[in-house]
């Protein structure tokens, strides 16, 4: 009831309480909430739900990755990037194509990098440089490198051949922190 009332100083202590509840379903019940509240209490459902880790919780949170609201976007990327694993790289590979401030792009190079899941992640990874524009490729190729995958050598050393310059110049500095 907290979460639907008016007391705006109340409304994140009950937020940030709920990774505290041993009910099951409980990240199910409060992801229906979000949509409810406001940008910032938005927000910190997401650190709850991410607390929670569980398989609802993860939903709503890469639902959240097309929030239309910066701040509710940059909580899901970076949640995204703590409970994620290679099936996460898909949506947040499509929310990188689609990011337009430098902040954002930050936040999910970094969510990238520190996705779980080993040699699954760098594949799904890997499998996104193919696919995206220039600019993103240069992206994916540090992220690749910065998460020390042993797919990163082969795949930066055919990306020094590049024909866009700035490629193939992330992917010589890539190979020369790898070396």
């Amino acid at each position: 009831n907290v979460l639907r009332g008016s007391d705006g100083m109340l409304k994140p202590v009950a937020i940030a309480a709920i990774p505290s509840l041993k009910s099951s379903g409980a990240s199910a019940k409060f992801a229906v909430e979000i949509a409810k509240l406001t940008p910032q209490e938005q927000a910190l459902m997401i650190e709850a739900l991410e607390s929670i880790g569980d398989a609802p919780a993860r939903a709503e949170i890469r639902g959240q990755l097309a929030a239309g609201n910066t701040t509710v976007r940059l909580a899901a990327i970076k949640a995204m990037g703590k409970t994620g694993d290679a099936s996460a790289v898909p949506a947040l590979a499509n929310t990188l194509a689609e990011a337009k401030m430098p902040e954002e792009q930050s936040a999910l190079v970094e969510s990238l990098t520190g996705l779980r899941g080993g040699d699954r992640t760098d594949k799904a990874i890997a499998a996104e440089i193919d696919k995206c524009s220039p600019q993103n490729k240069a992206l994916f190729l540090t992220i690749l490198a910065n998460r020390n995958s042993g797919l990163a050598v082969p795949i930066l050393l055919k990306e020094t051949a590049n024909p866009d310059p700035a490629t193939a110049k992330v992917a010589f500095r890539a190979l020369g922190r790898l070396a």
